[in-house]
């Protein structure tokens, strides 16, 4: 009688135990397995449980330009980074040349963004010093403006736009699973267009220097403000580079043009300006150089006074070519 008693329990206390792993599974231990974009539904899983979930494409990314004028050149390449890993992935343009919206394909790098919580998509810069986490956990870029471009560095094609300072923007994953990116400037852009420079210029010169000698005549003053050297920003809403105290600024940036026609792949000169604001800015064809700081022979072609730059605009010089070009004598 004893014997027959205590089975009971151990039997009532075996099927509770069963209906507990039968009933108390979450949702989650019937999570339907994903193939591409299709969910497939397990055998105790309900249509009305099941949702679509989109692979993300990490291989690919849209970029965007912000303004309708510029277009993508054909080797422009964009990178992402992150703040929560060292790696990043770069992506050339494959398709768009010309126009304001490219599309981009992983050229080098795997990382798949798992675990980050942002995404900079920066346009490729062969002057980009760094790309850090500040103290409070943002991203912040510092980047060289040299004194001195190669043409090939900042010329474009009709129809098309350069950018020696990086353009930047948030790069997000869309519902069809997509990468994208809208990307805008941290500087102004001057364009030229070296097909109406005066003959036998070879090369360009800008300079805000309080004195200056062009062809023996002095030039009106400028205050020094900044042209080239170390610039960073904090990555944000309306975030424009300004000076970094560490490094020497200088008040003077060169493109070299050489004494060759420049072709039409590099004809339209873009020239990152990187202060708001100038008090007297000079821009010069330069045609000869002389052993003298900020002595040159060449044409004056602007001189911008009082004049501001707006962050992700483009300037272009017009002047009128009287043809006359004097040299010093």
């Amino acid at each position: 009688m004893r014997s027959r008693m205590s089975v009971k329990p151990i039997i009532v206390l075996f099927a509770g135990l069963w209906a507990f792993i039968l009933t108390g599974c979450s949702d989650e231990d019937h999570e339907e397995l994903v193939v591409g974009n299709e969910p497939s539904v397990t055998a105790n899983s309900h249509p009305w449980q099941t949702q679509n979930r989109v692979a993300k494409d990490v291989a690919t990314i849209l970029g965007t330009l912000t303004k309708e004028y510029e277009g993508w050149t054909e080797s422009d390449s964009i990178r992402i980074y992150t703040l929560q890993s060292m790696k990043y992935n770069t992506y050339r343009l494959t398709d768009g040349a010309g126009t304001s919206v490219g599309s981009f394909t992983r050229i080098r790098g795997t990382y798949d963004y798992e675990n980050a919580k942002e995404l900079f998509a920066l346009t490729s810069c062969s002057y980009l010093y760094s790309f850090s986490a500040t103290l409070d956990g943002k991203a912040m870029i510092a980047v060289d403006i040299p004194d001195s471009y190669d043409v090939q560095e900042v010329g474009a094609a009709a129809g098309c736009s350069r950018r020696p300072v990086p353009y930047w923007g948030m790069a997000t994953f869309g519902s069809n699973g997509s990468l994208t990116a809208t990307l805008r400037g941290l500087t102004a852009l001057m364009r030229i267009d070296s097909s109406l420079l005066p003959e036998g210029t070879k090369a360009l010169v800008l300079t805000t220097h309080s004195y200056c000698i062009l062809s023996d005549d002095m030039l009106a003053g400028g205050s020094g403000e900044p042209l080239s050297g170390m610039f960073d920003t904090q990555l944000g809403e309306d975030a424009v580079l300004t000076g970094n105290p560490i490094f020497v600024n200088r008040d003077t940036l060169r493109v070299n043009i050489g004494t060759k026609a420049v072709s039409a792949e590099h004809r339209y000169l873009y020239i990152p300006i990187i202060s708001p604001s100038y008090s007297c800015l000079h821009v010069i064809a330069v045609t000869g150089d002389y052993r003298y700081p900020y002595t040159w022979d060449g044409t004056l072609l602007k001189t911008f006074n009082a004049a501001t730059f707006k962050t992700n605009t483009i300037t272009d010089v017009e002047w009128i070519d009287t043809g006359i070009n004097l040299p010093r004598i």
